[in-house]
């Protein structure tokens, strides 16, 4: 089933955008959105970012991330000023802002002093060779691409089905959202630096990213929280393994406890906030 036919069906016009549909329908189904003949675009990871729409005042966030930026991404796509509103409507059945918080809120960012800008960027963009392709039907081998050079042929890969739910949405505040660190004990705080630190020695990644996945999650510092054990500054870009040994490997302790998931999740997972789009600048 195309995403867009529900809502088709229940008399509300909407258009389904993909990685292949063409600049001619793309283009149709933007103009619509601006006249008003289509009330919904339906997209998977296509319109999330680099994508300028300002007329869109209502968003629909299916999709569950753990990446503040791709949340933030997804919900500035509302957030464009016009003179057609005043405000954004987002409907979060993911329940990603008990996670990453209001859009709005001020976010404490951190910058390594002593690394520049285009060592960082050449850090992370460090990229490995793409893996070679095997065309099952006539054995050839090729590097980019989804179809063989050879004979042509190509591969699909078949997405999951949707699975359609009823549910009920529930308004909240952004004073409910702040009341997030509040629900946090010592011991859930514990748990979540444990699964924290397991996570970052199994995946080889660094101290400071511990250290600001938890504070991102938790909205507290490690030394804030009182959890154990602690990482000094000048350990921030060793390897937690490293640090700790006895975590690598530990992959089947990765998953929190279902008590921290139900705190951190409040009342409410599905759930729909209203964001000014007053003094945001395009």
């Amino acid at each position: 089933m195309i995403p867009a036919s529900g809502f088709n069906a229940a008399g509300i016009p909407a258009a389904y955008i993909i990685d292949d549909t063409p600049q001619d329908e793309r283009a149709k189904a933007f103009e619509g959105i601006r006249n008003g003949t289509l009330k919904v675009l339906v997209n998977c990871a296509v319109l999330t970012r680099g994508f300028d729409l300002p007329e869109l005042g209502c968003l629909v966030l299916a999709k569950p991330t753990k990446c503040y930026r791709v949340y933030i991404q997804m919900v500035g796509r509302v957030l464009r000023p016009h003179p057609s509103k005043t405000d954004a409507i987002v409907i979060d059945h993911a329940g990603c802002v008990w996670r990453h918080g209001w859009p709005s809120a001020d976010r404490d960012w951190w910058l390594d002093a002593d690394t520049t800008i285009q060592q960082h960027q050449a850090k992370s963009k460090v990229r490995q060779e793409r893996p070679e392709r095997y065309c099952p039907r006539c054995s050839a081998i090729w590097k980019t691409g989804r179809k063989c050079p050879v004979c042509g042929y190509s591969s699909s890969t078949k997405g999951q089905p949707t699975v359609m739910a009823d549910g009920t949405l529930v308004p909240i505040k952004k004073s409910n959202v702040r009341k997030k660190a509040s629900s946090w004990t010592p011991k859930t705080l514990q748990q979540e630096w444990d699964a924290t630190t397991r996570s970052a020695a199994w995946l080889g990644q660094a101290c400071g990213v511990a250290h600001q996945r938890f504070k991102k999650m938790t909205g507290q510092s490690p030394g804030q929280a009182g959890v154990s054990p602690l990482f000094t500054f000048h350990q921030k870009d060793m390897q937690v393994a490293a640090l700790l040994p006895r975590l690598k490997g530990q992959k089947k302790s990765l998953q929190r406890p279902d008590e921290t998931v139900r705190q951190i999740a409040s009342p409410a997972h599905r759930c729909v906030f209203r964001q000014t789009t007053k003094g945001i600048s395009q």
